[in-house]
């Protein structure tokens, strides 16, 4: 992790962080002493193990990203937490510890907390995906690049406000190959469409067993985003 801070603070680029909210729910005695002793579970995909997140297991998961967000402290930036989602029952309390842990490491870091794929991507008229008022900037998971922002901020019902933000992927799925989906003009024409509304795009790549990322669609996006 260090390596990359330094890698991109040479360029002037901060780091940002992915956590998951669901931990590791494939290794039952990891699960069993943070709290969720179901998992993992026997259905398909775990679910049906993690559908009732105790808020003890928030606890203690939390103290664990605590660990990691005041051993790198201002280095990180910003936490996009995955795995928070509505139909493993958490709330407001459960999701909680996490915006501690991050804020005790970094007090100006930001956090998203993940939902799943919900559309629209909150605008200044819908709530739909600014999630939590724990979280800084939506994570805005999706499986298109559709969503315009039509403002900066995303209200949230209970108060808070968030950065629009979109995260989608230009392979066949996450992490995957491909570059069909997308050609250089539609992610052109996409992100300034974003950042015209005041909104923030991230797009996931293709990472590699060698650090390295898919050509492919690094050329893809450097087409797509020079001269922006």
């Amino acid at each position: 992790m260090l390596d990359i801070h330094a890698a991109l603070d040479k360029r002037g680029l901060k780091l940002l962080l992915y956590w998951t909210g669901d931990g590791p729910h494939e290794d039952h005695q990891a699960s069993a002493g943070l709290g969720m002793p179901r998992c993992p579970g026997t259905d398909k995909g775990g679910m049906a193990c993690r559908h009732d997140v105790p808020l003890l297991f928030a606890q203690r998961w939390a103290s664990v990203l605590e660990e990691y967000a005041v051993r790198y402290g201002d280095k990180v930036h910003g936490w996009w937490v995955d795995g928070c989602y509505e139909y493993f029952n958490y709330t407001e309390t459960k999701l909680h510890p996490y915006y501690l842990a991050v804020k005790k490491g970094n007090p100006s870091a930001m956090i998203a907390l993940n939902r799943g794929v919900s559309h629209p991507i909150g605008n200044n008229d819908s709530t739909a995906t600014h999630y939590s008022r724990w979280e800084d900037f939506t994570c805005g998971e999706s499986d298109d690049f559709t969503d315009v922002p039509s403002s900066r901020s995303v209200q949230v019902d209970g108060g808070g406000a968030a950065q629009w933000h979109s995260l989608g992927y230009i392979g066949r799925s996450w992490a995957a190959s491909g570059t069909s989906r997308y050609n250089a003009d539609a992610l052109r024409n996409y992100s300034r469409l974003v950042a015209g509304g005041g909104g923030v795009l991230t797009v996931d790549l293709q990472l590699l067993r060698n650090g390295s990322m898919n050509a492919d669609q690094v050329a893809l996006i450097g087409k797509a985003w020079k001269g922006l």
